[in-house]
């Protein structure tokens, strides 16, 4: 009996230590379970936190992309928006200058008419008033005699003579230039001859000078003009 006792007290203790040693094991596990959840939800957090993380990287990085993109095509609009404009400024410039090229011309042209016409008419003129006026250059040989006391003494003026003509009739009096002078002590036909001789190269160089800006027909070569004189 005392051993049925002893054996239902040592079962009974061994139950119990077996409850124990149960329950202890299911509170450590409890705890090690929470402690794993725990460290789970701190996990999830942390993932949570790192996805948001990088939702939030991502989305700027969207945004910035966006913006850059926008920029960029800002930048490429108001390129080709410059771009289009200098060109339509130069294609402007260049019409412009065709016209201006164009319209030079025409005045070019306008200018060569009127300056034609003009010429026709001067020349008209021109023609008109030469056959009214004209200029006859002559030579001009005058001997001058000077009475002495011993002997006679000559002095000779040579050049040419000019005078206006209208109408081949001469108009007013006649001038003279004297581009020589000489004194000889006899004068004789030679002498007079050599004279008209020079007096005809002054009067030669005088038409060439005066018909160099002269219309033909205005300037007349006229006949030796020969003058005696005594004093």
């Amino acid at each position: 009996m005392e051993v049925l006792v002893y054996c239902l007290a040592a079962a009974a203790a061994a139950g119990i230590l077996v409850y124990v040693l149960c329950r202890q094991a299911v509170r450590s596990a409890h705890l090690q379970l929470e402690a794993e959840t725990r460290r789970a939800r701190e996990l999830e957090k942390v993932i949570h936190t790192n996805e948001t993380g990088h939702l939030e990287a991502r989305n700027a990085a969207e945004v910035r992309g966006r913006s850059e993109l926008n920029e960029v095509r800002e930048a490429s609009f108001r390129e080709g928006l410059a771009l289009g404009r200098v060109e339509s400024e130069k294609d402007h410039l260049i019409a412009v200058t065709q016209m201006r090229g164009d319209f030079r011309d025409e005045i070019a042209l306008a200018k060569e008419a009127a300056a034609e016409e003009a010429r026709v008419v001067l020349r008209a003129e021109v023609s008109a008033q030469t056959k009214l006026f004209s200029v006859a250059i002559s030579p001009y040989v005058k001997v001058q005699k000077d009475k002495g006391l011993i002997w006679d003494e000559h002095k000779s003026y040579v050049g040419y003579q000019y005078q206006l003509l209208v109408n081949g009739i001469p108009a007013f009096q006649p001038h003279v230039m004297i581009e020589k002078t000489e004194e000889y002590k006899e004068v004789d036909k030679e002498t007079v001859m050599e004279l008209i001789r020079i007096a005809e190269q002054s009067a030669q160089k005088a038409v060439e000078l005066y018909l160099s800006g002269a219309p033909e027909g205005v300037i007349k070569r006229g006949a030796a003009v020969l003058e005696n004189a005594r004093q």
